[in-house]
């Protein structure tokens, strides 16, 4: 990228930022880009090349604005790349102060339920109600008893021995995988379970079934909550659109045509394995509308190599046609093959 221009930087960091890195927050979604570069505000009518035609098309499928504003005034956007200055805590404030634990008091797990309604909303639930009542008699239910609880109400007989309850609500307690010590998660009820889902997916990024459910785990529990969160995941419509295959942008491959014989004659060289002689260079001449092909063997690819090819394999033999046609390679641009051109009335066209 030494080679780029600042207008081209730019638009490489603003595809990249756009379609990769916050895709899943911006498809479907309008957004206005603030940009300090002027020539990149003005990307729609700009003369682009092949390269920032290619990363134009890519952003089409955003609904994006980009508005120009002056560097002086884009500090904010500065302050992004800059190493902010690590926080130390002095040697008279222990780790475990006031001013940590008041930032943590803050977090909660359902800010908007007290207590009370959490041990009303599980005593109503239809899997934990029936659960309840075995649990405060402090008694695991037999065989009979469980075959007439529910699937869920039996996967939370399993899980009897790391269950807890704190202040009347009922908590299952783990260890973490990152070695943090117990986590307590509380039982969700189903009445719960759905604005959770939505909160700790549709309002975090719309992760992945993995990410969602590592949020959800540190938080909460419910039975068969892993087919929960991935069957949310799979059915959330934002997810399927942001996420799904996108094609590749290709160029247009144009094919030529000719309208009669010996119209446009088109050449090029291949390589193929040396010969006894060394040589390894041949000389591809086609008619496109015949398809008619000749080939010659060759020691090199110059041009002179080229116009000899043509005037005793081809013109000599069938005439010259009206028109070449060939990639932009020197020996086929050279001043020889367009004086021989010249010299035979041929028009000469390369590929772009």
């Amino acid at each position: 990228m030494n080679n780029y221009s600042s207008m081209k930087l730019e638009l490489v960091a603003l595809k990249w930022a756009v379609t990769e890195k916050f895709r899943e927050y911006l498809v479907g979604n309008a957004c206005t880009v603030f940009t300090d570069n002027n020539p990149l505000s003005h990307l729609a009518t700009a003369k682009l090349g092949a390269t920032e035609q290619r990363w134009a098309s890519e952003l089409a499928a955003f609904d994006l604005t980009i508005k120009y504003r002056p560097g002086s005034q884009n500090a904010n956007a500065d302050a992004l790349s800059r190493q902010h200055p690590v926080l130390e805590l002095s040697e008279t404030e222990p780790l475990g102060s006031e001013r940590v634990l008041g930032v943590q008091a803050e977090i909660s797990t359902l800010p908007g339920l007290s207590p009370s309604d959490l041990y009303t909303l599980q005593h109503k639930d239809p899997v934990l109600g029936p659960f309840l009542k075995y649990w405060e008699r402090g008694k695991i239910p037999d065989a009979r008893q469980r075959h007439e609880l529910s699937k869920p109400a039996r996967e939370l007989i399993r899980q009897w021995k790391r269950l807890r309850e704190h202040e009347s609500v009922l908590y299952r307690c783990i260890y973490s995988s990152d070695g943090q010590g117990e986590v307590n998660q509380l039982v969700l009820p189903q009445s719960l379970q759905e604005s959770i889902l939505r909160s700790l997916h549709d309002d975090h990024g719309h992760q992945g079934t993995e990410r969602t459910l590592q949020l959800i785990r540190s938080r909460y529990y419910w039975p068969n909550m892993y087919t929960d969160v991935e069957k949310w995941c799979r059915s959330c419509e934002r997810c399927v659109v942001s996420k799904a295959l996108q094609p590749k942008v290709k160029t247009f491959m144009g094919s030529m045509k000719a309208s009669r014989p010996h119209e446009v004659l088109a050449i090029d060289f291949t390589v193929l394995d040396p010969a006894t002689d060394g040589r390894e260079n041949v000389l591809v001449m086609t008619d496109v509308f015949s398809k008619y092909t000749q080939t010659v063997p060759t020691k090199d690819q110059r041009a002179s190599t080229v116009a000899e090819a043509l005037v005793k394999h081809w013109f000599q033999l069938f005439g010259p046609p009206a028109r070449i046609h060939s990639d932009q390679g020197r020996n086929f641009e050279s001043n020889l093959v367009h004086q021989l051109c010249k010299l035979y009335q041929i028009d000469k066209s390369r590929t772009t």
